[in-house]
């Protein structure tokens, strides 16, 4: 799924994403592309 978000902020989408856990390599990647995380699998992440 990052590469899908990445590709997406890429063509100007704003992407987030939450997950109950979030490891390197992949938070490295997606924080170089801009993408916020949050660590916790919660409803409450997903912005409106």
């Amino acid at each position: 799924m990052g590469s899908v978000a990445a590709a997406l902020q890429e063509r100007g989408f704003k992407v987030s994403g939450s997950d109950e856990n979030v490891y390197p390599p992949m938070s490295i990647f997606l924080e170089k592309k801009g993408i916020m995380l949050k660590e916790g699998y919660r409803a409450e992440n997903i912005p409106r």
